[in-house]
């Protein structure tokens, strides 16, 4: 199998063979999980479930339970977001919210992310390695 390199002529984007670009996805989320929890519960609080159907339509990443409950229960530990029991039709579920703390940790993960970006296609602008700092 051969994947070609060299940006594409229409959008100026490198073509990707489908099964490297869901192993980059999938890669991406997991490793920035913490972050895509925070800012779905900045826009409002969500149950475990809710945050993983989210997650599924929004990157096409399938969670385990056992991937994100025990990331859930870390963050609750951390004091980057809160759980309240909630009782719905008889059935109780535990609601996830934000906490102020864990919105000062989103703040600083996304403008470390975004930094990290910067540099990266700095990097791939001017050639690998060539720059010591942006």
């Amino acid at each position: 199998m051969t994947i070609n390199l060299s940006p594409s002529q229409d959008s100026g984007r490198l073509p990707l063979n489908k099964d490297l670009d869901k192993a980059w996805r999938e890669r991406l989320v997991k490793n920035h999980l913490d972050l895509i929890i925070l800012r779905l519960l900045k826009a409002k609080p969500r149950w475990g479930y809710e945050i993983n159907l989210e997650i599924r339509d929004r990157f096409k990443v399938y969670l385990s339970a056992g991937t994100l409950y025990p990331l859930l229960h870390s963050m609750e530990e951390k004091g980057y977001l809160q759980a309240v029991w909630e009782a719905e039709g008889g059935r109780g579920r535990k609601v996830y919210q934000i906490t102020s703390r864990g919105d000062e940790f989103l703040t600083a993960g996304a403008r470390a992310a975004e930094e990290f970006l910067k540099r990266i296609q700095y990097e791939a602008e001017i050639g690998p390695f060539q720059a010591k700092h942006i």
